[in-house]
């Protein structure tokens, strides 16, 4: 059985095409745990219509009384789930009809607790825009351990994963938190026996409306460096050998410096600008001393500077104001 949990927040307009393509699953066992996260009361009658018209006894649903977020809602569907894979799919999304039905075969022929696949990624118009790059295939067929460079290649989102259930004996998603993803699938790849790559585009994901988090650009930008704290003082705990524990420094540089920087600074209100880049250097100079000189990437001269980076993000409010 594999359990797949949708979590839903007044997404009734897609949730149906989301349901639909979960329904057509070919591979024959597949329960889906529909989380409503404290719908409003026209999308929870909506999504409670769909779950009951849809799928009858194949869709379970628990509620929450009010929207406690993403995290605690996939938390709320893996402590319901009763199979023995686990995937997530967000309610506005859509996976092709062989989409576990592959996963499950990967799993089953490579041994895997982890599989994962590439996604479609497009507008909410469904114009497809870009693949994801999930990394070379070379870096699949074993432990993190034996390939840290995977935690920098592919892209650390649950979504485009299968999960064995076992590897959520002691994971939870940080509850009230954003930046679930980033807290937790390092942490569940890091325990996991073998993980296995599906080279294909089995996960529709579409791009969020302007009001999602990354468009924001709010005080929960700053969560980031939670995320990565979690991260870090788990793979500390598992005593995470020193190859993972760079990727792990690697990776912190790279989402708090060099890959989100320019449009949070461009977009990003004065204050959060300044909270964030006060967050990210007290965090990167507390966890990874050397990350400085380590640096390598375009502008490290001005990256690794807080003076001139704020001087950059006031210079790019102006200039695009």
């Amino acid at each position: 059985m594999v359990s797949v949990i949708v979590p839903t927040y007044n997404d009734s307009t897609t949730l149906e095409r989301c349901l639909d393509s979960l329904l057509r699953q070919t591979w024959p066992a597949v329960e889906i745990v529909l989380v409503d996260d404290g719908s409003d009361a026209a999308s929870k009658h909506a999504i409670t219509e769909l779950a009951t018209r849809e799928g009858g006894e194949r869709i379970s649903l628990q509620t929450h009384p009010f929207n406690q977020g993403l995290a605690c809602a996939r938390n709320t569907g893996v402590e319901a789930a009763t199979g023995e894979w686990i995937a997530f799919v967000d309610a506005d999304d859509w996976v092709e009809p062989d989409f576990i039905e592959k996963l499950m075969e990967r799993a089953q022929t490579s041994d895997a607790d982890v599989v994962c696949c590439r996604f479609a990624v497009s507008s909410s118009e469904s114009e497809e825009r870009y693949l994801s790059d999930e990394g070379a295939s070379e870096l699949y067929g074993g432990t993190l351990a034996d390939a840290p460079g995977l935690l920098n290649a592919a892209t650390l989102s649950v979504n485009n994963k299968l999960f064995v259930r076992s590897l959520f004996e002691d994971i939870r998603f940080p509850a009230y938190r954003d930046f679930e993803d980033l807290a937790t699938s390092p942490r569940l790849l890091l325990r996991a026996s073998r993980i296995a790559l599906v080279d294909e585009a089995l996960y529709h994901y579409v791009q969020r409306s302007a009001d999602s988090l990354m468009s924001r650009y709010d005080t929960s930008y700053l969560q980031i460096v939670a995320a990565l704290r979690t991260a870090q003082a788990d793979f500390a705990r598992q005593q995470a050998p020193a190859e993972l524990q760079a990727a792990l420094r690697e990776l912190s540089c790279r989402e708090l410096i060099t890959d989100r920087l320019y449009p949070f600074l461009r977009y990003a209100p004065p204050a959060v600008a300044r909270a964030f880049l006060d967050a990210a250097f007290r965090y990167l100079d507390s966890q990874y001393p050397g990350w400085r000189r380590e640096l390598r990437a375009r502008h490290a001269f001005t990256l690794r500077r807080k003076p001139l980076l704020r001087w950059y993000a006031a210079f790019l409010r102006r200039r695009f104001a």
